[in-house]
């Protein structure tokens, strides 16, 4: 799928509907359009299971074998909280819940916390640069 450029001067607000716009398409090239080339996540399920540390390229792995899993299927993403906190010129986080369900298929429902930092490169672009998220589900 052929994307456009980002105007330089986009703001963080339509960075995340860009950002989320892709990963709702499960269009994974977009997707990864919008994670720095620094990118590092954290990503940690219920008890007993591993906290996974990757960095962009385990990460984009990891988002593709999920679009692979529920493109096509019936989903619907909530995220609520999602007021930024800027932290400099260039640098914002934000904090929210993310749930996503499936009616189809209700055991692959599933929420977490998270934490978003962004930073705007020298390019005048935002970017996802460091998530950490704690499944609740």
């Amino acid at each position: 799928m052929a994307h456009e450029d980002p105007p330089a001067g986009e703001g963080l607000a339509a960075f995340q509907r860009r950002y989320w716009a892709a990963w709702d398409a499960c269009d994974l090239e977009a997707t990864a359009e919008c994670l720095d080339a620094d990118f590092s996540g954290t990503f940690a399920g219920p008890a007993g299971q591993a906290v996974l540390v990757l960095g962009r390229a385990e990460t984009l792995a990891m988002v593709a074998a999920f679009f692979a899993r529920v493109r096509g299927e019936r989903a619907s993403w909530r995220r609520s909280g999602l007021l930024p906190l800027h932290r400099g010129g260039d640098e914002a986080a934000v904090a929210m819940r993310v749930e996503c369900r499936f009616p189809d298929h209700p055991a692959w429902d599933n929420a977490e916390l998270t934490v978003e930092t962004y930073r705007r490169g020298v390019d005048g672009r935002w970017r996802l640069w460091r998530a950490h998220s704690e499944r609740l589900r």
